[in-house]
């Protein structure tokens, strides 16, 4: 009897237990045996993709252990889509498990696994029940055409249809362009949750007049620049978009600056101040030095000043070198001879043209050796690729930053790029997780969705 408390949670969560011996361990008549075990059955999914299938129906006794139904949820958030054979229990513990936190978990699980049974609760509860800004959600057609129904159902002007429409149209904005079909629902919103369903329309790339105050409001406050560009492209009036910039935090929204292009006229004496040829002593200074080469450029279309400042901050290395590379990419365009061609006669000489891809091909050099920076490395690759350095140079950095959880989602995205398909299909295949960072409770939903991305058709950009 004494064999059963020798439970070693490390052990099974490296694989060294098998199932059988895991499962002993789950219906073992100590608690605190269970406890662990469960423990480290959520650990071992954690850390290898095939374990999810394998271990995730062990937990099936367990799901009404009064002792351990909190364990149990918490485990079930940590197993990714794996969980949702358990969506009818989790439905029960969003609706009724007496303790927040676990009330939480539950509701975050079926939103990962796309099953609309958090849709009650999150009303009733509110923002309580809202997940972290940077959690993946999934929204497939049953979620999306049961959050349209609940929105459409909101016909009163009372705070429980008010804070009812705020609610799900926080969630719908993180749904990104994948809420287009929901606009209907959110512009009859506009009258109760103004603001969430402005963000939630302007997330899903819908303008239309209704969303005009809240755009205004928005444009007013700090991190207003998305807002006030859209008002811009709404209204035509720049006065907002030119405010915002000159207080907005880099890196801005793409497009922004080029689209305001010589309307940003105005703003370049006080920008040129920033272009001093030297990279500023901060993270955040050198991100306004960076936006300033951005705008002086757009606006004048003269690189005088700004490339030497850019340059100054690219050779400085790390964080500092990150957001420049992404400048120098931005600044060189697409891809030489692969990619879209040049929209209109003056994209050569914008931002985003091909005009600067030869006043920055001397940085090549710097750039190359940026590659073996931890931290600025998949960056200089993304911009050495647009400066014309062949994919083959570009493909051995990539890979070993994704295995080295070296800004694995922005490896992901350029890995693709680079048409790297046996590469992608071979880290797809492996057992081991990969590492994106955030949230632990993140981890394995986090690997999923690289691993979709790494099996989706390349994407040249």
């Amino acid at each position: 009897m004494l064999d059963e408390y020798r439970v070693d949670p490390a052990a099974l969560a490296r694989g060294d237990g098998d199932p059988a011996q895991l499962a002993a361990r789950l219906s073992s008549s100590s608690p605190d045996v269970r406890r662990a075990a469960v423990g480290a059955l959520a650990a071992r999914c954690q850390t290898a993709r095939s374990a999810p299938a394998v271990l995730v129906p062990l937990l099936e006794p367990l799901l009404h252990d009064p002792l351990l139904r909190d364990e149990v949820v918490a485990a079930l958030r940590r197993c990714g889509r794996a969980a949702a054979r358990y969506a009818g229990f989790l439905g029960e513990v969003a609706a009724a498990a007496p303790e927040p936190a676990t009330r939480r978990r539950a509701v975050e699980t079926l939103m990962l696994v796309g099953d609309p049974r958090w849709i009650d609760p999150v009303i009733r509860e509110g923002v309580a029940l809202l997940p972290h800004a940077l959690m993946p959600l999934t929204c497939p057609t049953e979620v999306r055409d049961a959050v349209r129904g609940r929105l459409a159902g909101l016909t009163g002007s009372d705070d429980a249809s008010r804070n009812a429409a705020s609610v799900l149209c926080e969630i719908v904005a993180r749904w990104g362009t994948d809420a287009a079909d929901a606009v209907p629902e959110l512009l009859d919103a506009v009258p109760r949750a103004p603001q969430a369903a402005t963000r939630a329309l302007l997330a899903a790339g819908h303008l239309a007049a209704p969303m005009v105050p809240a755009l205004r409001a928005a444009a007013s406050r700090p991190g207003g620049l998305l807002a006030a560009t859209a008002l811009f492209r709404l209204t035509g009036d720049p006065t907002p978009a030119l405010r915002a910039l000159l207080t907005a935090r880099p890196p801005v929204p793409p497009g922004v600056v080029a689209l305001l292009g010589p309307l940003a006229l105005p703003l370049v004496p006080e920008f040129e101040l920033l272009l001093t040829g030297e990279a500023g002593a901060t993270l955040s200074q050198c991100a306004a030095q960076l936006l300033a080469a951005q705008v002086v450029i757009a606006a004048t279309g003269d690189t005088t000043a700004a490339l030497p400042t850019l340059h100054a901050v690219l050779i400085a290395g790390g964080h500092r070198a990150v957001l420049a590379a992404t400048v120098v990419a931005d600044l060189a365009g697409p891809v030489p001879d692969t990619d879209r061609p040049a929209a209109g006669p003056g994209a050569d000489r914008g931002l985003g043209g091909r005009g600067w891809r030869g006043e920055m091909a001397v940085w090549v050099p710097e750039l190359r050796t940026l590659l073996d920076d931890p931290w600025a490395g998949v960056a200089a690759a993304g911009a050495l690729r647009r400066l014309g350095v062949p994919a083959a140079e570009l493909v051995p950095v990539v890979v070993r930053a994704i295995e080295e959880s070296r800004r694995t989602a922005a490896a992901v995205s350029l890995l693709r790029k680079l048409g790297a398909t046996a590469e992608a299909a071979r880290l797809a295949a492996r057992d081991e997780r990969l590492a994106v960072g955030g949230a632990d409770d993140d981890l394995v939903i986090n690997d999923e969705l690289l691993r979709d991305r790494l099996l989706a058709p390349a994407t040249p950009a």
